[in-house]
C-alpha cells in the first residue's frame, strides 16, 4: 500500500489540512487511524481512496476482504513539517508572520542568528522582532522531528546571502509545503 500527499490538493501551509492519496495493493478495504495502527474490529473504514486530515501522522491498514491475500503491516504516513516566515518592515522594526504545517507543530525562533533548536517555543505566530534583532532563524517541530530551517536577515533587509539551506533568503521563505516547481537557482 502507498500513502502520499496529493500533488493537486491545496497547499497545507495555507489550509492547515493534508489530502492523502491512498493506493492499496491486493486489497479492497482500507482502515485509517490518526492515533496508531488501526484495529479493523473498531477502526474507521476509509471511504474512497483519499483521506483529509490535519494530524501530523496517519496510519492505514489494507485488507483483502476475500481472504485471497494476507493482511500486511499498517503503513504510517507522516506530514511534512514546514514553517514559512513572512517578514515585513514596520515603523518600529520588523513584524513577522509565521505559517506552519502541521498546525500542531511548535515553532522555535532566534533573532540573533543563533541555533533555534534550543530556543523555547513561540506562543504566537504573529510577532515583532525584538529590538536589536539581526537575523531570524526559525524551525517547526513535531516530537523529535524538525522542519528545514528558514532564515531571514533583519538588520540589512533581504539582500543578505544564502543561509544554512544554501538558498537566498527571498526564495527560502517561499518554499513551504508547496509541491510546485522550485524557483530558479534554488536547490
Amino acid at each position: 500500500m502507498a500513502a502520499r500527499l496529493d500533488d493537486f490538493a491545496p497547499n497545507p501551509l495555507e489550509t492547515g489540512r493534508f489530502v492523502i492519496s491512498v493506493t492499496p495493493e491486493d486489497a479492497d478495504t482500507v482502515y485509517v487511524s490518526e492515533s496508531g495502527p488501526p484495529d479493523p474490529a473498531r477502526g474507521n473504514r476509509l471511504n474512497g481512496r483519499v483521506h483529509e486530515t490535519n494530524a501530523p501522522a496517519v496510519w492505514f491498514l489494507a485488507i483483502d476482504s476475500t481472504g485471497k491475500n494476507a493482511t500486511g503491516e499498517a503503513v504510517e504516513w507522516r506530514a511534512p513539517i514546514r514553517v514559512k516566515p513572512d517578514v515585513r518592515r514596520v515603523a518600529r522594526g520588523h513584524k513577522i508572520s509565521l505559517q506552519v504545517c502541521p498546525r500542531s507543530a511548535t515553532v522555535h525562533a532566534t533573532f540573533d542568528g543563533s541555533d533555534p533548536a534550543n530556543a523555547p517555543a513561540l506562543t504566537k505566530l504573529e510577532i515583532e522582532a525584538p529590538e536589536g534583532a539581526t537575523r531570524l532563524r526559525v524551525i517547526a517541530r513535531v516530537g523529535r522531528e524538525t522542519s528545514p530551517e528558514e532564515v531571514a536577515p533583519l538588520a540589512t533587509g533581504m539582500a543578505e546571502g544564502p543561509g544554512p539551506s544554501g538558498r537566498p533568503a527571498s526564495a527560502r521563505h517561499q518554499a513551504g509545503c508547496s509541491r510546485h516547481a522550485r524557483l530558479p537557482g534554488s536547490t
